[in-house]
């Protein structure tokens, strides 16, 4: 099974895109490639890409899934890791891609956009009032006092691993540290942490320290 839910991670400040697709190894390589190229579609995710560098980004398969399942799974990521909200993560909207197409259809799809938008032209005054229009939008979305310290305290959190004997091995300040300091990503010692989807990663348990 080559399909299921993966994520773009921004390892300096922890944002996130979550994402769906029916061939995880393709799909890797095209945002990067997009990214690099700076022609990627997601403008929020490019920007990130261009000011903190390709190195700071890493690409994580969360779960594999059936393509029947894609669409169900996606949402569940992306509000997880509420990472439609301006100061989580870089997907641009709410809900999950209602129609899953193949890869093929995809670069289709955006060969015409980029027909499209290379004849399209806009007057300056446009352009700044799409600008405006932008910038307002995000200076406008809030996120609530509560799910601001709900991400920032786990990420801030005592972190303990432990061996499958028992054993408290290691002590760490937050997901971040414990991350560079083992070499496991992330999302899996989150996942594990928080008790959801996996009970260990590589032999080991994680727990917040009380």
């Amino acid at each position: 099974m080559n399909s299921g839910i993966y994520s773009i991670l921004n390892e300096s400040n922890n944002l996130i895109y979550i994402g769906s697709t029916n061939n995880l190894t393709h799909r890797k390589n095209q945002h990067f490639s997009l990214l690099d190229l700076k022609k990627h579609f997601n403008k929020k995710l490019q920007n990130a890409w261009l000011k903190y560098g390709r190195e700071n980004f890493s690409f994580n398969i969360i779960e594999e899934c059936s393509l029947e399942k894609l669409k169900e799974k996606e949402q569940f990521w992306i509000n997880f890791y509420q990472s439609f909200e301006q100061d989580f993560g870089y997907n641009l909207v709410k809900m999950a891609d209602r129609n899953i197409v193949s890869e093929q259809t995809k670069e289709k799809i955006s060969k015409s956009h980029k027909k499209y938008w290379k004849n399209k032209k806009f007057s300056e005054s446009h352009l700044a009032n799409m600008s405006k229009s932008n910038s307002k939008f995000w200076k406008d979305k809030k996120l609530s006092v509560e799910h601001r310290n709900k991400l920032s305290e786990s990420h801030k959190k005592i972190l303990i691993q432990i061996d499958k004997f028992g054993n408290i091995v290691n002590e760490f300040h937050g997901i971040k540290e414990a991350s560079e300091k083992t070499g496991f990503s992330q999302i899996g010692i989150q996942q594990v942490a928080s008790g959801y989807k996996r009970k260990s990663i590589y032999g080991y348990t994680f727990k917040y320290k009380n």
